[in-house]
């Protein structure tokens, strides 16, 4: 057998990678739908048109640059949103579309000109697959065991070396696995209603664009309203620098032993419902919200997640507990 050429073999898998979702979700699943595509500088950009256009959506690509642009799919530059909202109401588009620079984590703007976070796009890709196992880590939203939508949900630390072997041990098929940045994996085959899709156990951040749209199509509804159809959780994140870490486990073993000590940071966290140490000290409130202290793995700062009901909620309690956060940790030795 002759060699491919470099060119043969990278157009040999890019017609398989645009073929793993036309030939499964079929060559109409977007028909009708306008959709924006953000090329900016992602490696994956023109393929990201090429497999909407097999999808039969309408496309309008945009914002193609040579040099390298950042696009932190967890925080999403202003601009970019506000660029995306513009070209939304301009053209009537159902969504914009992309992914981050190296193409493994995806972002989706919604009808509305809003981004829809990397977890709730996989609980939306999850329930369009049939999937009855989801592995993600515990920084996602609590909305995956609010909906009822799956058989089991598997939280692990965070990080997806973590996701992948708790794939890997689960028991009940189809299995997939995501992080709050949005990369999902396909830990099984599975038959959808045009072909098979089959399992890809690294990042994609196609699928979830694409089923999530599908989904949408399917059951006659805007992106905005098949997200909300989730139960309304809002999280958000922010950071203490410059701690090392052995204060950051002084810190984290008394949040963890002693509800004076909880006490002094905000009365909301005094008696929570559950605590959870599987990777920092994550407690659940009785109200249902969450509030997560963790130390990160690879900087020298403490990580803070809130998730409540209501958007504003979430802003304040985070915006109270890391100003404490860093007047505590300051005095502790």
């Amino acid at each position: 057998m002759t060699a491919l050429e470099p060119g043969a073999a990278l157009a040999a898998v890019a017609e398989d990678y645009v073929a793993r979702y036309v030939e499964a979700f079929g060559s109409n699943a977007l028909a009708g739908l306008k959709v924006g595509i953000d090329l900016h500088s992602a490696v994956g950009r023109d393929l990201t048109v090429t497999i909407f256009e097999g999808l039969g959506a309408e496309c309008h690509p945009f914002r193609r640059v040579d040099g390298f642009v950042a696009v932190d799919t967890e925080a999403l530059d202003a601009e970019d949103v506000a660029r995306a909202r513009a070209l939304i109401n301009d053209k009537k588009l159902d969504a914009v579309v992309s992914t981050d620079g190296d193409g493994d984590r995806p972002l989706v703007i919604d009808d509305t000109g809003r981004q829809i976070n990397g977890d709730v796009l996989g609980v939306l890709t999850a329930k369009a697959i049939g999937a009855k196992t989801i592995v993600t880590p515990l920084s996602s939203t609590s909305a995956i065991e609010q909906s009822g939508w799956f058989d089991v949900v598997e939280r692990t630390r965070i990080g997806s070396p973590y996701v992948v072997v708790g794939m890997t041990a689960a028991k009940i098929s189809p299995v997939v696995g995501f992080e709050a940045n949005g990369g999902f994996l396909l830990q099984d085959d599975i038959s959808l209603a045009k072909g098979l899709l089959k399992r890809l156990p690294t990042r994609d951040a196609m699928l979830p664009a694409v089923a999530c749209l599908a989904l949408a199509k399917e059951i006659g509804q805007p992106l905005s309203k098949l997200a909300a159809t989730l139960p309304s959780r809002f999280m958000k994140a922010d950071r203490v620098k410059d701690l090392a870490p052995d204060k950051g486990k002084i810190f984290l073993d008394s949040v963890q032993s002693s509800a004076d000590f909880r006490a002094g940071i905000d009365a909301r966290i005094v008696t929570p419902a559950e605590i959870s140490t599987l990777d920092g000290v994550r407690m659940a409130l009785g109200n249902g919200d969450t509030v997560h202290f963790r130390q990160s793995g690879n900087a020298p700062e403490m990580r803070i997640y809130v998730e409540t009901g209501a958007m504003e909620t979430t802003d304040e309690m985070l915006d109270t507990l890391a100003q404490v956060l860093r007047r505590v940790l300051e005095g502790l030795d």
